[in-house]
């Protein structure tokens, strides 16, 4: 509430600097929350993280700890061997990814089911 309408994150966008305000950030915490808890996700259930820095990579986070779940960030230079392995090492029950990392996360999730 304190940081209102200064800037939390910021990417760089074909036109310049994208800025998300902090007013902004906790109905994006909401829906993330919502749609974990939609999905199933309690307290204490851990859930990975496979994005770049961003806003949504923030949300994402602050959705899990809405909830009272444990984000697991995962590095983006990981293959989908890695991704899968790490996976059933965390017991994440859930892979939030974004589109540039979701190919990796879907093979590895597969993956990770066969073990």
């Amino acid at each position: 509430d304190r940081g209102g309408d200064r800037v939390a994150v910021e990417r760089r966008g074909d036109d310049g600097p994208v800025g998300v305000r902090y007013r902004e950030l906790p109905a994006m915490a909401a829906r993330a929350a919502g749609w974990l808890a939609s999905c199933g996700i309690q307290r204490g259930d851990r859930v990975a993280i496979l994005a770049g820095n961003s806003a949504e990579w923030c949300a994402a986070y602050l959705g899990i700890m809405r909830l009272g779940a444990v984000g697991v960030p995962f590095d983006t230079n990981y293959n989908a061997g890695q991704v899968a392995k790490l996976l059933a090492d965390s017991g994440a029950r859930l892979i939030f990814a974004s589109a540039a990392f979701e190919e990796t996360a879907r093979e590895a999730a597969a993956s990770a089911t066969r073990r």
